[in-house]
């Protein structure tokens, strides 16, 4: 017997109501229990999923004492070591980036280069805390995409194929930034330092030396953290991207390779349903991750910013053979990392743009077919979902990461330049 329904997505949830047909209702009750079926195996044979670079990233953050991951040792004496190690970090971040705010305006030379140093550690700070708190969140959509992925495309690899190079790139730019940051700061701005710092109240030598060697392992310990904070919370975001614009393309290239008008109401509807998990998907890691983008990217600007003052700074400071050394691995470190965030965001409008070209040559393709009628009716729907998607990543929720982003930030930097020029000219 055939009902004439449509099905509907609705707070999560898909809603029958007496307009569309399907075979029977039995169809959609069965579709479901397939895709549910599909989803437990996968959720078992993940635990043992090694093939994507999540499970490396985890292991980092957790040396920077951010368990994205559950901690789950077999040893309680392990889980307890790794949550103090955890809470002992954390303190040791805030307690060293409260020194080097408080006394950073003392010991860089110029207005512009203290503001870049501020902004980029307070945004290095806020990008630890979310990470710490929307941890659980993270997980759970990096599982979910991964859970997908899985399913749609078992042999693909989820996330960037060079993860290990990447954190191996990301412990030597950060060993080098640390010791370019020593040589500046405990060698060739060492004696200026101790004048800029030194407290009468403390009276003698020993103690000012001791004084100024605590507020200047402050200053280069929090600001090399930061670095790898961010650098990590790069690798971290970029790769949830990846993924998730994997996912379309992996559900684009499936029904590109399937002929849904000749494929019956019942694999129509199964393409529904993963649709709907695809974009649910997609949103989650938007929610898990864009408040994070958001202080990557005022983190890279702010680096631009801290790169330029120190290039057209006229002072002695940042004319030295150290000061050229952290100018470049800033600036190539801030381009590298501002084009990967800005290329792997709009992997997923791109794969949302070409799954909707694929879905309208269908159209074309089964306006010409003998499909019957409720086979019609169900890739209308899924076609208008489709269509109808809004798939994208954002910063915060305040934009889209896109290539235009690019010429956005490109065009504020370059006015930026030009003006601090003509200030110093």
């Amino acid at each position: 017997m055939v009902f004439e329904r449509t099905v509907e997505f609705k707070d999560d949830l898909f809603v029958e109501n007496d307009l569309k047909t399907l075979h029977n209702e039995e169809d959609l009750r069965n579709s479901k229990l397939h895709l549910s079926q599909d989803l437990q195996v996968s959720e078992i044979d993940l635990m043992e999923y090694k093939n994507n670079a999540f499970h490396f990233i985890y292991k980092a953050t957790l040396a920077l004492a951010i368990p994205i991951q559950p901690i789950n040792f077999r040893s309680s004496r392990k889980v307890e070591i790794t949550k103090w190690f955890c809470l002992v970090f954390f303190v040791f971040k805030t307690v060293t980036i409260s020194l080097a705010l408080t006394h950073i305006y003392k010991m860089l030379p110029d207005w512009s280069s203290r503001i870049a140093y501020y902004i980029f550690n307070f945004f290095s700070y806020f990008s630890m805390i979310t990470l710490l708190s929307k941890r659980q969140q993270i997980y759970s959509a990096f599982q979910t995409v991964l859970n997908l992925s899985a399913r749609l495309s078992p042999e693909k690899f989820v996330g960037s194929k060079f993860i290990k190079f990447e954190l191996l790139t990301w412990v030597l730019s950060t060993f080098s930034l640390m010791v370019i940051f020593i040589l500046f700061f405990f060698y060739q701005e060492w004696n200026d330092y101790f004048k800029a710092l030194h407290l009468p109240i403390l009276g003698y030598y020993k103690n000012s030396t001791t004084y100024t060697w605590i507020i200047v392992f402050g200053v280069v310990s929090s600001h090399t953290t930061s670095f790898a904070m961010c650098a990590l919370s790069v690798i971290l975001v970029y790769n949830a991207f990846l993924a998730a614009g994997g996912v379309v393309d992996s559900y684009c290239k499936m029904i590109q390779r399937q002929k849904l008008y000749e494929s019956g109401p019942k694999a129509i509807t199964r393409n529904l349903i993963l649709f709907r998990e695809i974009s649910s998907s997609v949103k989650s890691v938007d929610d898990a991750v864009n408040e994070c983008s958001f202080f990557i990217l005022g983190t890279v600007i702010s680096s631009f910013f801290a790169t330029i003052a120190v290039m057209f700074s006229a002072s002695p400071s940042f004319q030295t053979l150290v000061a050229r050394m952290y100018v470049g691995l800033t600036l190539v470190g801030g381009l590298g990392i501002f084009f990967i965030m800005t290329i792997s965001g709009n992997l997923v409008l791109a794969n949302s743009e070409n799954l909707k070209s694929a879905i309208m040559d269908m159209s074309e393709e089964i306006a010409k077919s003998t499909a019957d009628e409720s086979t019609m009716r169900l890739f209308i729907l899924l076609s208008d979902n489709i269509r109808n998607s809004d798939m994208g990543l954002t910063a915060a929720d305040m934009f889209i990461i896109d290539k235009g982003l690019i010429l956005t930030v490109f065009g504020m930097v370059t006015t930026y330049s030009f003006l601090l020029f003509q200030i110093n000219s």
